[in-house]
């Protein structure tokens, strides 16, 4: 903002940010962002705008600028940069990056490598080139378990911005998250029930900490079988168990404006049973809405609705 004004204590304020970049190139900024962000998500949202100081500086900082950009890079999974707000501060310094590097010296081959063996016939790039370089299916060189790959820039000094696509089928993610501050809890009385009959589904969410943690979500599979009753939904949202709810697919999503320490707020679903048959829910999960980096999983529930 000083830069914006070209007001002098910029330069000082900036010199004094860059003694807090940690090794890997991160900004861990305060306890929370203005949109109330924690985690990794508040890391992610100060190390681009410390990114975005750094672009303004009459100096180059370009050492540790390149190292900040690398870790926010680094920093996308499935769920993109995190939260809404950490996700467009992350994709406005890269733009910005983008902008300040020479293009003229960007060219050479890029190769794809799967556990060491490479997969492509190298393929040139450079500043001609208007479209993007889109390799074959990589499914042929991987199986079930653990594989690296790797993308190398042959006879170029700086590489170009990439994207691996990779799609699979879990229940749950391989890797779970264990600093959530929210735990969820779903139970379902019985697996069987008659057709036309309900069967109750319960959830529990419970903050693990000692302090009032705002805006949760649960997100709570249902079997496609089932289905929720909106009467009960409604008549739940007005004992205010919850501040929301909306039904996507098979899945219901309750939304809290927060809850108190170590509170425990229980929802009972009378679920109807509308088709027969054998039927398995989504996964149901539960975060904190800015810090969506910390999920707690609960694996799908099943049930066998029988005909009368």
């Amino acid at each position: 903002a000083l830069f914006k004004k070209q007001d002098k204590r910029a330069e000082s304020l900036l010199t004094m940010l860059l003694q807090t970049q940690t090794k890997e190139g991160s900004f861990k900024g305060t306890t929370a962002s203005v949109t109330r962000s924690r985690g990794k998500n508040l890391i992610l949202e100060t190390t681009s705008l410390a990114c975005l100081a750094m672009m303004e500086s009459e100096h180059a900082h370009l050492t540790q600028l390149v190292k900040s950009i690398s870790y926010i890079a680094k920093s996308k999974s499935r769920y993109g940069f995190g939260s809404t707000q950490s996700t467009a501060l992350c994709l406005k310094a890269m733009i910005a990056y983008d902008h300040i590097k020479s293009l003229e010296s960007i060219r050479g081959e890029v190769q794809v490598l799967v556990n060491g063996k490479s997969v492509n016939k190298p393929v040139i790039f450079n500043t001609k080139r208007n479209s993007p370089i889109v390799l074959p299916d990589l499914g042929q060189y991987v199986s079930e378990g653990k594989h690296k790959v790797e993308v190398r820039f042959v006879n170029s000094h700086q590489g170009i911005p990439f994207e691996l696509q990779l799609s699979y089928h879990s229940k749950i993610p391989q890797e779970q998250f264990n600093d959530c501050k929210v735990a969820l809890k779903t139970e379902m009385k019985r697996g069987e029930v008659q057709q036309g009959e309900t069967l109750r589904l319960s959830t529990s969410l419970t903050n693990t900490t000692n302090e009032v943690q705002t805006s949760p979500i649960a997100i709570i599979g249902i079997p496609s079988g089932l289905s929720p009753q909106p009467w009960q939904l409604k008549e739940l949202e007005e004992q205010q168990l919850f501040a929301y709810y909306e039904i996507i697919g098979e899945k219901l999503v309750f939304y809290f404006n927060g809850l108190d320490a170590n509170e425990t707020r229980t929802i009972h679903l009378d679920l109807k049973a509308d088709i027969p048959g054998d039927f398995e829910s989504p996964a149901s999960l539960a975060y904190l809405y800015y810090e969506n980096d910390a999920i707690d999983w609960v694996h799908p529930n099943r049930v066998n609705i029988k005909t009368n």
